[in-house]
């Protein structure tokens, strides 16, 4: 089955959204302590719940456009593999070798150390072989340098395991049922590969895409009182599910096309500038109540990204060659 145009221009619509999606994730911290339980409610909503639903969201969108017009021979492969090289593996590397460099200064600095050295072990008095497993999340380490690149490392795993991915799917294909469980990205990718090998058409199912909203909200609020990883995981996956099948409410523009192009380099650059623009903000503006803190939470992830996208456009006009290279040929 071919990817049509009109799938594809939104999916790429998606990207952006998603992205903005994780920057909220990653602003909900033990830094953000309300009195007012409702400001608690509605954080852990944001960022826990509705957020959440976009790192599986990406996973299985990754492992359908990886396997949509995938040709399954060996040069079929190959050549799909070659691709992902340039753009996972290239910006993968690129991006943990300027965290590295970024946390050895600030570090080292003593303006600076001390917004460094409580959530990341300090780089200089790690072995070499400590740094290498550092540098790739292996373990002890759960996380790469840059953190937010687990989901990159991991997806050029998924990549690798491709061939015996599909072969699972083919023989097996209601093993994908323990997604609903199982809060394993591999799943979640094998989820959009299934509906790739499967030629699952999202539109014949359209209809159910108000119910599985409603459905969705329901559950999700349920989530804030009810705490089970199940219930939750289930959760997140109905959430996957109502993505795909709204997806024929996008109303496309021109304009929300080209949000697009920044998604990687938001991705990509969005910490560590939102942990310091949040450290910052938090030592310097005084906190005199909940709501304060609220703005906080709500417009440092704002300020991330306009920075973000105003970094992109210097280097996208300066240095077009470089973007191209670090964002793997998405800029």
């Amino acid at each position: 089955m071919l990817l049509s145009k009109n799938i594809s221009d939104r999916i790429t619509f998606l990207r952006f959204p998603l992205i903005v999606a994780i920057v909220f994730i990653h602003i909900h911290t033990n830094d953000f302590h309300f009195t007012n339980k409702y400001f608690d409610y509605l954080t852990y909503y944001i960022s826990e719940i509705l957020a959440r639903v976009s790192v599986p969201t990406f996973f299985a969108l990754a492992g359908y456009l990886f396997f949509i017009n995938l040709n399954p021979t060996f040069n079929g492969y190959l050549k799909k593999i070659h691709s992902r090289f340039y753009s996972l593996f290239i910006p993968y590397i690129f991006w943990n070798l300027f965290i590295l460099l970024f946390f050895i200064i600030a570090q080292n600095n003593n303006l600076t150390a001390h917004y460094f050295s409580g959530e990341r072990p300090i780089i200089l008095n790690l072995s070499l072989i400590e740094n290498i497993k550092l540098f790739f999340g292996f373990p002890p380490f759960k996380y790469p340098l840059a953190f937010q690149f687990w989901f990159i490392r991991d997806l050029i795993y998924f990549v690798l395991l491709s061939p015996i991915i599909a072969f699972v799917i083919k023989k097996f294909p209601y093993i994908l049922l323990l997604v609903l469980f199982l809060e394993q990205p591999i799943l979640y990718f094998s989820f959009g590969a299934f509906l790739a090998i499967c030629n699952i058409e999202i539109k014949r199912y359209n209809n159910f895409a108000s119910t599985s909203m409603l459905v969705f909200f329901i559950f999700s609020i349920i989530c804030i009182f009810f705490q089970n990883d199940y219930f939750y995981n289930f959760t997140i996956f109905l959430g996957l599910i109502t993505i795909f099948l709204s997806l024929k409410y996008i109303k496309m523009s021109k304009k929300l096309l080209d949000l697009s192009k920044y998604s990687f380099f938001l991705f990509a650059i969005h910490e560590p500038l939102l942990s310091i623009l949040r450290k910052i903000s938090l030592k310097i503006i005084n906190i005199q109540n909940d709501f304060i803190l609220l703005l906080i939470y709500i417009f440092i992830p704002i300020i991330t990204i306009i920075i973000s996208i105003y970094i992109y456009k210097f280097l996208q006009k300066f240095f077009p060659k470089f973007l191209n290279l670090i964002t793997g040929s998405r800029s």
